[in-house]
């Protein structure tokens, strides 16, 4: 009696281990998922961002027709207000980077753990990039606008 006991408690626990288990296999493969398509969604985001800009830069310095593009979603938006959205967008899968890497070393997925730490490597020294070199960027679109700060427009 106490073997069949023994043997059913047994059987219970590694049917608990076994969907213990496959509930994280598919959070591991759903977490997976959707960092993937939310890292393409923000990839797509930053290129129409990047066309926009480089299409109002186009219509600004009046090149020819066949090379203006209709930028009509960012056509009220500053190119300062679109760096702004960039580092806001970025800083979004930053953190969505930052908290997938536990999910993925609990799943031990060592694979997609490095993939990840790699590619929220790259974004932070984009981000530091786009810090360092949008204060020139800046200042120059705040001399166009008449904005500047230079001591000799403040009279």
């Amino acid at each position: 009696m106490p073997q069949v006991a023994s043997k059913k408690l047994l059987q219970e626990i590694t049917g608990i281990f076994a969907r213990q288990l496959a509930e994280t296999f598919v959070d591991c493969w759903q977490t997976r998922a959707s960092l993937g398509a939310e890292w393409s969604k923000l990839r797509q985001d930053l290129t129409v961002r990047h066309l926009n800009r480089l299409g109002r830069r186009l219509q600004h310095l009046g090149e020819p027709p066949e090379l203006k593009l209709d930028f009509t979603a960012s056509a009220q938006r500053s190119e300062a207000d679109l760096l702004k959205s960039a580092l806001k967008s970025e800083a979004a899968l930053i953190n969505l980077l930052r908290m997938a890497i536990p999910q993925l070393h609990a799943c031990r997925d060592w694979g997609s753990e490095d993939l990840v730490k790699m590619l929220l490597h790259e974004r932070e020294e984009l981000v530091q990039q786009i810090e360092t070199d949008s204060d020139p960027i800046l200042e120059h679109l705040w001399d166009d606008e008449g904005l500047s700060m230079s001591p000799q427009s403040i009279h």
